[in-house]
């Protein structure tokens, strides 16, 4: 499995986020993915790697990460997503044509993830809200990846509709 320090753009991760979310099924959709093919289809850079690297030295799980990442940029405070700020944030970090496909889903993923809201993993004492947000972001924007940031070959459009369909299954796609 690929250490998060190693990976570039938070974009990438979701695979491993989803891996954290999801059963083993051999017939689970969110299995398919894999995180070198997400990063050659779509890559855009949205987060703070620095940042993501300085959380990961922090903690170990992915959840507990992304919460680090959130209140380290100033978006998540009393246990609340500052919704506005994030967005301010990912604007500050990359072009409109992809703030634009993120901006679309903002909305539908905060509401998503409000269902997480004060909802605490027992074993890290992390909250679940951060990372079902960022995962939600993620596959929404991932499936609707610029044309510009995007490679539209077979290998890619098979990609994209195994990330919607892992999305599909566990209740995060934006339709």
């Amino acid at each position: 499995m690929l250490k998060l320090i190693q990976l570039k753009f938070l974009i990438v991760i979701f695979g491993i986020q989803i891996k954290l979310v999801v059963s083993n099924s051999e017939e689970n959709p969110c299995q398919k993915i894999n995180d070198e093919e997400i990063q050659h289809c779509c890559n855009p850079p949205v987060f703070n790697v620095e940042i993501i690297d300085q959380c990961n030295e922090i903690h170990e799980q992915p959840g507990c990460m992304f919460e680090c990442y959130m209140q380290s940029i100033g978006v998540f405070k009393n246990n609340q997503i500052d919704h506005e700020g994030f967005k301010k944030e990912i604007q500050s970090r990359t072009d409109s044509t992809f703030y634009d496909v993120f901006l679309k889903h903002t909305e539908n993923c905060l509401e998503k993830s409000e269902i997480y809201t004060n909802k605490v993993d027992p074993t890290t004492k992390c909250h679940y809200q951060p990372i079902y947000y960022i995962m939600c972001l993620n596959l929404n924007s991932f499936i609707d990846c610029p044309t510009n940031l995007r490679t539209n070959d077979a290998k890619c459009q098979e990609v994209r509709e195994n990330v919607r369909q892992c999305a599909r299954s566990i209740q995060l796609l934006n339709e």
